[in-house]
Order: C-alpha cells, then sequence, then structure tokens
C-alpha cells in the first residue's frame, strides 16, 4: 500500500518532467532514480543515527539501574520513618525476580527479532520494485478498471493536484 501512495506522488514529478518537453521513458527513469537517491540518503543517514541511539541507550541502561539501586537503598537512611531497611531487602528481592522475568522476555524478542529483520530486508527490497512497476505501469492499471478493486486506481492527473501547492 505504501508503495502506491508514493508511485501516486511521483506521477506528479513525472508528469512535470513530461510537461517541460522531457521523453516519458526518460521522466520515469528520472523521478524513479530520484526517489532511489531520496531513499537511500536517507538510509545512509539515519541508519547510522538509529544505531548509535540505540548503543547509547544499552549502555546506560546499567547505569540508571545502578543509580536507582543506590537510591533506593539510602531511603531508609534518609527517611527512617517512612521505610525500613527489611521493606527496603523485599522490594530488591521482588525486583531481581522481575528483572529475571525482563531478560527472558527479551532474548525471546530478540530471536523473534531475527524474523522481523528478515522482513524488514525483504520489503526494502519490493518497496523500491513495487513503486518502480506502479510508476511504470500507471495507464495500464487505469484501462483494467473493471477487473480491479477500486481502491487501485492510480489517477495520473490527479497528482498535479499536489504539485499546485508546492
Amino acid at each position: 500500500l505504501m508503495s502506491l501512495i508514493f508511485a501516486y506522488l511521483l506521477i506528479g514529478m513525472q508528469k512535470r518532467l513530461e510537461q517541460y518537453g522531457v521523453n516519458s521513458t526518460i521522466a520515469l527513469v528520472l523521478t524513479y532514480s530520484f526517489f532511489l537517491l531520496i531513499g537511500i540518503a536517507l538510509i545512509v543517514w539515519l541508519g547510522p543515527l538509529v544505531y548509535q541511539q540505540l548503543q547509547s541507550l544499552i549502555l546506560e541502561i546499567p547505569k540508571w539501574v545502578n543509580a536507582s539501586m543506590i537510591f533506593i537503598q539510602n531511603i531508609p537512611q534518609k527517611y527512617p520513618d517512612l521505610v525500613s531497611s527489611d521493606q527496603i531487602t523485599a522490594f530488591l528481592q521482588s525486583l531481581s525476580g522481575q528483572i529475571t522475568d525482563i531478560s527472558q522476555n527479551l532474548l525471546q524478542a530478540s530471536i523473534a527479532g531475527i524474523q522481523n529483520t528478515a522482513t524488514i530486508a525483504i520489503n526494502l527490497i519490493l518497496f523500491p520494485i513495487l513503486v518502480f512497476f506502479f510508476l511504470f505501469d500507471c495507464l495500464a492499471m487505469n484501462s483494467l478498471k473493471l477487473s480491479t478493486p477500486s481502491v487501485l486506481y492510480i489517477n495520473c492527473n490527479a497528482s498535479k493536484y499536489f504539485l499546485s501547492w508546492l
């Protein structure tokens, strides 16, 4: 569905290039090249940023846990009337049990993450291919009005409306 939306929005650029006198095939290639260039630039730019942020998050979690443990252990000394050391000990034992459960769930999620990584990789390959075919077959898809659902119709001229706002 996303590839259909991107193709729909890129048709306006293709039609605008054709209005400037560029051949329709060359306009298609230029439009698709622009789409690929922007997509690759976003992946190259955002990929390392996301990796760096995740890495710093993972490195900071133990520091946060240690700081919270020190804070919790100091509560009975600061507020002896409110909290006893036995309550803190019971709380820390309960917390360690919950951390064990969380680590087991994290292991299960990391195993499921392998499937998600494969899905993302496949989508990164299929998405540009689908956008290309939706761009290339715009007129052919509109001629199949009787055999395709109305959701799939691409109005090749409607994208001019979007470009008029720019």
